[in-house]
């Protein structure tokens, strides 16, 4: 068939520009890397997890993940721990920056562990009731910036320690019986 020069050839469905052909391989690029982030994310954590789990018998809570957030670790509990937990058993903590919730109720913890809670931006809750924290270690939890309660029920944290903590942070709640008797007041 002869084309004229008044006419246009005729374009097949399957015939695209280079430019298109780029931009579409740009796009499965894209999300690939995206789906190996996630992927890699996921085992990241469930490795630290997994270790806190043999180690401590540690519990933890997951979020589930949606179309564009991987799964994470939001919550760690470490009540079931027998154990002394230290700073050096603590490092890896500061990796799982998600989380937002961690209970050491009624654990060995003491204050060098807490040193290595800092790094985390996204901690909302903290339970350290029956640990032996002292008013030392509440240092470390001012370096908290979502901190909303810390539990110090039981531990060697004195009054006038709670009530410093509560004027360093006044939005966050400490729940201890200074803070308590300072509220009925």
């Amino acid at each position: 068939m002869k084309l004229s020069l008044t006419e246009s050839p005729r374009h097949r469905w399957y015939q695209f520009t280079i430019g298109s052909v780029l931009l579409l391989m740009l796009c499965c690029a894209l999300f690939f890397s995206r789906v190996r982030f996630m992927v890699d994310e996921l085992n990241r954590q469930s490795h630290i997890v997994d270790e806190y789990k043999k180690s401590f018998g540690a519990d933890s809570t997951w979020q589930p993940e949606s179309w564009w957030k991987p799964a994470r670790v939001v919550g760690l509990s470490f009540e079931s721990c027998k154990r002394k937990l230290d700073k050096d058993d603590l490092a890896s903590i500061r990796e799982l920056n998600y989380l937002e919730r961690i209970s050491f109720k009624k654990t060995l913890m003491n204050d060098d562990g807490l040193s290595h809670l800092s790094g985390l931006p996204r901690l909302r809750r903290l339970n350290l009731s029956g640990t032996h924290i002292t008013n030392d270690g509440l240092v470390h939890l001012t370096r908290l910036p979502k901190l909303e309660e810390v539990v110090l029920w039981d531990t060697a944290v004195t009054d006038d320690g709670a009530l410093h903590l509560q004027e360093l942070m006044p939005r966050t709640r400490v729940n201890h019986m200074a803070t308590w008797a300072h509220k009925m007041k």
